[in-house]
């Protein structure tokens, strides 16, 4: 515990500290939200990071709009070279033929959307999976229509597929995860705490399975809700591995997406479960950069959540793009340095 006294004089110090809108006062967070669109919060980076370092993303889809944000400023992105075609995704999901990232309003989906991760549990299987080779591509493929095509619940939105081919699909995701071991800056979006488990591999699934599968293998998938415990023992097990297979021992950016999840598998209001979702993930994010000198927290979220609603578009779950943007060049001001 502190001293009383050093921390009132911290408190007094701090111009950010108080909510109410004193008289004259712009720099409290009621006069921030009244005054501006998107809400302005104050946040001083642990570290900076220079131009050249290469970065590597990993997370929900708002990771999507930091690699994004990074690439039109010329970053190194380790990931980069690894690309799925538009031809490969499930027509259901709204991939479009023959369009770019830049071109998808960001409802739809995008191209890099299978390396969406929205678990603390999912992003540390994608290490032991790819790095530590904790289960092979057949113990964790699902064999259909006799074993003449498979479902890989470790590829998001896309398409059922022969083995071979699936297979291929795999690959590209795993050099995904396995070019973190020359990345700098590890970039890490947290989505949510709701988790889905393959009983048969020990697999952690990156996104609920959908309700066919479900159906289809009614003994074959487990579910919780990570508690605040297994987020922290997930981020601290994630940071010692990337520590261990990373040579350039990079630093790690913390955010929690402010994308809202889009249904809940619990028994609550959306909006009960989706508040305890990200309020765990919040709390764990930021007390996990408490303990480390080389992890920082970003804080997207709450840039988001004490915001106006006009930053959102219409389906209250994605951001509108030119607020996105903002809130990019905030991450992009606050880290990057020449």
């Amino acid at each position: 515990m502190e001293n009383g006294l050093s921390v009132l004089k911290r408190a007094q110090a701090n111009p950010y500290r108080a909510f109410n809108a004193r008289l004259g006062d712009e720099t409290s967070a009621g006069a921030r939200m009244r005054a501006n669109v998107l809400c302005p919060v104050h946040h001083v980076p642990k570290f900076k990071i220079p131009k050249s370092s290469g970065f590597f993303t990993t997370g929900s889809c708002f990771a999507r709009e930091v690699e994004i944000a990074l690439g039109d400023l010329g970053i190194r992105l380790t990931a980069e070279k690894e690309t799925f075609l538009y031809e490969w995704f499930n027509p259901m999901h709204g991939a479009v033929p023959g369009r770019a990232d830049a071109d998808l309003d960001a409802a739809q989906a995008r191209p890099r959307s299978p390396l969406n991760r929205y678990s603390p549990a999912s992003m540390l299987y994608d290490i032991e999976r790819a790095l530590e080779h904790k289960h092979s591509f057949d113990q964790t493929v699902i064999p259909l229509d006799g074993a003449q095509k498979v479902w890989d619940p470790q590829l998001k939105n896309l398409i059922v597929a022969d083995r071979a081919f699936a297979e291929r699909m795999r690959g590209v995701l795993d050099r995904a995860i396995v070019s973190m071991k020359d990345a700098d800056v590890v970039v890490m979006t947290l989505g949510m705490t709701e988790t889905w488990i393959d009983n048969d591999s020990g697999a952690v699934l990156p996104t609920p399975p959908g309700p066919m599968q479900v159906k289809r293998f009614p003994d074959r998938f487990r579910y919780f809700v990570a508690d605040y415990a297994h987020v922290m023992q997930s981020l601290a097990a994630i940071i010692d591995k990337v520590s261990l297979h990373c040579s350039r021992r990079p630093n790690i950016i913390l955010t929690v997406s402010p994308v809202p999840m889009g249904s809940t598998f619990t028994d609550k209001d959306v909006i009960v479960a989706n508040s305890r979702s990200k309020s765990t993930l919040v709390a764990a994010a930021q007390t996990t950069a408490e303990r480390y000198a080389t992890v920082d927290y970003f804080p997207s979220y709450e840039i988001v959540m004490h915001s106006s609603r006009d930053i959102w578009h219409d389906d209250s779950i994605h951001i509108r793009a030119e607020y996105v943007a903002q809130i990019m060049k905030k991450f992009t001001d606050s880290y990057l340095t020449d």
